[in-house]
């Protein structure tokens, strides 16, 4: 982790800018697609054909695996694990500012999802096999918050001192962790399709923001 310890300045290389612009219009294009579909349009077709394959494959061991997906997506979990990781930065690394960085993103995207929630209002799926769940459908908070933990946990392995081929594992680990989150909430009846989409890309969506933003702050104050 040395190269972190010494990574006081965000940089990112011209194919890293390439990579992250490329991410960033791909996830605005499907977030803008999905509010059309389904406020605009209000077109639901795509959901309740997703609900119908979901249901011809559960299984009792399939629902209980998805139970423990979504709570690994719940703040039970990323709420400790977020401030596991400004802890490990600010005294393990001694980088004041990923420490900073991490508290920043996680409570720009806690605050932003809540506020997506109140703006769109979509009333939650009648499929619950998980009982009665508060608040609004439009973004998927799980996918939001999974997406958005997992991907910054991606940016870390990416500037660790780990081999190329063990960054490539961990990273496939985090963004199946992350999707499986995801889908869970499909699969337990809490979340049309077209929210777990909303929210997958408005993880990727602030992640790039945030890092674009830090990247110029550091640069006028070097």
């Amino acid at each position: 982790m040395s190269r972190l310890k010494s990574h006081h300045h965000l940089r990112f290389s011209d194919w890293e800018k390439v990579f992250l612009a490329l991410i960033l219009f791909g996830a605005a294009f499907v977030f803008i697609y999905e509010v059309l579909l389904v406020f605009h349009y209000e077109s639901v077709v795509w959901d309740e054909k997703v609900f119908l394959y979901v249901r011809s494959h559960q299984s009792e061991w399939m629902t209980r695996l998805m139970k423990v997906f979504t709570f690994i997506g719940s703040a039970w979990v990323l709420v400790p694990a977020y401030l596991v990781l400004i802890v490990w930065a600010y005294y393990y690394l001694k980088n004041k500012w990923l420490s900073l960085h991490i508290f920043i993103i996680a409570v720009s995207s806690l605050l932003m999802m809540l506020m997506l929630k109140k703006i769109f209002k979509r009333q939650r799926p009648d499929e619950s096999l998980i009982g009665e769940i508060s608040g609004m459908s439009f973004p998927s908070g799980h996918s939001y918050m999974s997406f958005t933990f997992f991907g910054l946990l991606i940016y870390i392995i990416q500037r660790s001192s780990l081999t190329v081929m063990w960054k490539r594992i961990l990273q496939l680990a985090c963004l199946l962790i992350a999707s499986t989150i995801a889908l869970s909430r499909v699969y337990l009846g809490v979340h049309y399709f077209s929210d777990v989409l909303a929210g997958m890309s408005l993880g990727w969506i602030g992640l790039v923001l945030m890092g674009f933003v830090f990247y110029l702050w550091h640069r006028e104050r070097m």
